[in-house]
């Protein structure tokens, strides 16, 4: 009987592979997610889907059975505490990203209103001026050398975020902007530097001190902008009667670089598979109608999430419904392999855009791409109006050669997936789109 397996369970026991501290997977996990736990979950020599290795200096149990992860991440108990902690509490501090569970309600309470559809139009002219301002400045309108969308979707973003939540617009205060996406880039390169087998030497590396001088300069901005109401995000936010430091703590993650890059992940996913979606969605002159971007992004989320997935530590002995998780050890839930779950979703590795409104039409719920539970990303919403509004502004503007842009990709998985190499994109301004 294994050890993580609960006594008279009918379940088959975990693979567990070597967990002592020298026999670290992480390198090997991330190096590439899918085809490392691909090896582990085969159907018929591991049909629970569900396996042991150790991952970040941990014996950790990984998962990646879709109904196992959705039960998972639906408990409300705080037996668990966001891995991520170890290394990156330093670099922001006490926030909804590392609370506990009654804690991670609470904060939900505030935060989710203020992401909701309805604050939204608040922010409607702010995402079309920002679009019509990087379509110009940055594209050229399609009339420059062939561009990297991923830095540049990457860059629209940040530009949005900072425009929303401290008032500062890239258009009219350039070099303020600049400032803040050189301290943002300095900020992430402390989190992207943090190695997962080797710890102390990171908090004493140049990187995480950089990091944290431009965490200090973030923090500062952040709490001008506060004091002088500079934003209606911050106006409401200081509504909420939230303690200072947390309200900071809690837009320096809005602000970091972590949401540009996930948005760059989907929508530069989007133009790399244009030759599995494009013919068959996009009409004349550029149309494409808010339901079918919809059903291509769900399944651009479910093949290739930003997040591979998330890793929570036990703080006590506890189980995972047919497995035991002593105290310490992780749980590494696997979402792009929840997500290639045959069990929920049919020809699992095909790219079919359609399924979300047959076969899979009620299983919305059955993606972890922004987690799940009290621990679900609050600006959810908020990010399907950001990426369904660029998508089909981009497509309805620009046409590019889609020959080749076939899916087949090599994707860097940490800390957000990305393009592993970089394909610029040679775009053309349609001409039925007016001046």
């Amino acid at each position: 009987m294994s050890k993580y397996l609960k006594p008279g369970s009918r379940s088959d026991p975990p693979l567990v592979l070597g967990t002592g501290y020298f026999q670290d997977k992480s390198i090997e996990l991330f190096r590439n997610v899918q085809t490392f736990v691909s090896k582990h979950i085969d159907d018929d020599a591991n049909p629970s889907r569900v396996f042991v290795a150790r991952v970040a200096m941990r014996p950790t149990l990984v998962l990646a059975s879709n109904r196992i992860i959705r039960s998972y991440l639906s408990q409300t108990d705080d037996h668990f505490y966001n891995g991520l902690q170890d290394f990156f509490f330093g670099l922001f501090g006490p926030s909804i990203m590392f609370a506990e569970a009654q804690e991670a309600e609470a904060f939900r309470q505030i935060l989710v209103p203020l992401f909701s559809e309805r604050a939204f139009s608040h922010y409607d002219d702010f995402l079309g001026d920002s679009l019509g301002y990087w379509m110009n400045e940055t594209l050229h309108m399609g009339q420059g050398p062939p561009i990297d969308m991923y830095q540049q979707f990457k860059h629209l973003s940040l530009s949005f975020n900072i425009r929303i939540f401290l008032g500062v617009n890239e258009r009219e205060d350039p070099d303020l902007f600049h400032s803040i996406s050189v301290w943002a880039h300095q900020h992430w390169h402390g989190v992207i530097s943090v190695p997962l087998n080797v710890k102390v030497s990171f908090f004493m590396s140049s990187s995480y001190k950089k990091a944290n001088e431009a965490k200090d300069r973030l923090l500062s901005l952040i709490q001008d902008k506060i004091q002088t109401q500079n934003s209606h995000f911050l106006c409401q936010f200081q509504k909420s009667g939230l303690d200072l430091d947390l309200m900071k703590n809690h837009v320096l993650i809005f602000i970091c670089a972590l949401i540009p890059k996930a948005s760059a992940s989907i929508l530069s996913s989007l133009l790399e598979t244009s030759e599995k979606w494009y013919p068959k969605y996009v009409g004349p002159e550029g149309r494409i109608s808010d339901q079918d971007v919809r059903v291509i992004l769900l399944e651009i989320l479910r093949l290739w999430p930003p997040f591979v997935g998330g890793f929570r530590v036990a703080k006590c002995d506890t189980t995972i419904e047919d497995y035991l998780v002593p105290k310490g050890h992780g749980v590494f839930y696997v979402s792009m392999m929840a997500h290639r779950d045959p069990l929920v979703f049919p020809y699992p590795e095909e790219f079919l855009p359609e399924r979300w409104r047959t076969f899979n039409a009620q299983d919305r719920d059955k993606l972890f791409g922004f987690g799940a539970g009290i621990h679900a990303c609050v600006g959810e919403q908020f990010m399907w109006k950001f990426f369904t509004q660029v998508a089909q502004t981009f497509i309805q503007t620009f046409t590019w050669d889609i020959t080749g842009l076939n899916g087949k990709r090599k994707i860097k998985y940490l800390p957000v997936s990305r393009p592993a190499e970089s394909k610029p994109l040679a775009l053309l301004k349609r001409t039925s789109v007016s001046e």
